[in-house]
């Protein structure tokens, strides 16, 4: 059933939710990690995880926005670039690229003129050492001239890119700790195709912490709500909403189960969806008591998904 409103002849089933964490160019917050942390602890936020450094993460970010262009004679453009080589336990290799446009002659050669490496943290018997991860580079020896002072600019903005990432932590990361926040603390709901999220009324109290958490995030982050008023149609777009999760749910316990008929059982994906179905059922005895519906379609879902999870 909806909550009364204080002082006011009409009911509400929630409240419905927004938020938005925006980003500079190269995807880099405001944020640092440690800032995060304490101000979670503070405000009395208990994260879902804390994000940890990712520094491999920092250095592809770092090298994904490395680029030089210029036209050195008339008609032939020249363009320093980073492709990546390979990526392993131990490194992350990246060459820089000098791509030569002729337009005269409609020829285009490309030469490797600089190697950069990050070189994954050492691995030890009592886990990882932090601290012990670096970037290395080596420029072609016969490298000279304009291009040589050109690769060496280009490296120095590599190392300061990189500093930059691994103090401050990377805005997809930001986004990831929201959503885990919405998922786990607050029992959200998201609304189909509108990045608008359904927060039941038991974690209204929770909200003004979240809000000022991701405020202060910096000057475009922000999370904003609004009560929700019971009504016919509110209840069939939640109803609606839950079904469509819990039909993605089943999608993917579907999939999961053919791909073990043709390749054996993955006993660790297969316990993350049983934690999922459990979850949902518990979020589907709530829904079923707040709209007042004996049987939702989502049960549906839920219920073959359950077959399959038994199996």
């Amino acid at each position: 059933m909806g909550v009364k409103l204080q002082g006011e002849d009409v009911t509400w089933l929630g409240h419905i939710a927004w938020y938005s964490v925006a980003a500079d160019s190269a995807g880099v917050s405001q944020v640092k990690l440690d800032d995060l942390t304490s101000w979670a602890d503070q405000l009395g936020v208990p994260l879902v995880s804390r994000p940890a450094p990712r520094t491999s993460a920092a250095f592809r970010s770092a090298t994904s926005e490395l680029s030089d262009r210029w036209t050195p004679t008339d008609g032939v453009t020249q363009e320093l670039s980073v492709r990546q080589v390979r990526s392993n336990d131990d490194v992350v290799v990246r060459h820089i690229i000098l791509t030569t446009t002729d337009s005269r002659r409609q020829h285009i050669e490309h030469t490797k003129v600089a190697e950069v490496k990050f070189h994954r943290p050492t691995r030890q018997k009592q886990g990882i050492k932090r601290g012990s991860e670096r970037v290395t580079h080596r420029f072609a020896p016969d490298l000279e001239g304009d291009l040589l002072t050109r690769c060496e600019r280009l490296v120095e903005q590599l190392q300061g890119a990189y500093a930059v990432r691994q103090e401050y932590v990377m805005v997809q990361t930001l986004r990831k700790v929201v959503r885990d926040l919405l998922d786990v603390r607050l029992e959200a709901l998201a609304l189909r195709r509108s990045g608008v999220y359904f927060i039941p009324a038991e974690s209204a109290g929770f909200l003004p912490r979240v809000k000022e958490l991701i405020g202060r995030f910096g000057p475009q982050a922000f999370l904003e709500y609004m009560p929700l008023v019971d009504s016919p149609q509110q209840r069939r777009m939640l109803a609606d909403a839950f079904a469509a999760e819990c039909a993605d749910h089943f999608a993917t316990v579907e999939s999961v189960a053919a791909m073990e008929a043709e390749f054996g059982r993955d006993k660790p994906r297969r316990e993350r969806l049983a934690v999922q179905q459990a979850r949902l059922v518990q979020r589907g005895d709530y829904y079923r008591s707040l709209l007042g519906s004996e049987r939702l379609e989502a049960h549906v879902h839920l219920g073959k998904a359950a077959d399959l999870l038994a199996g």
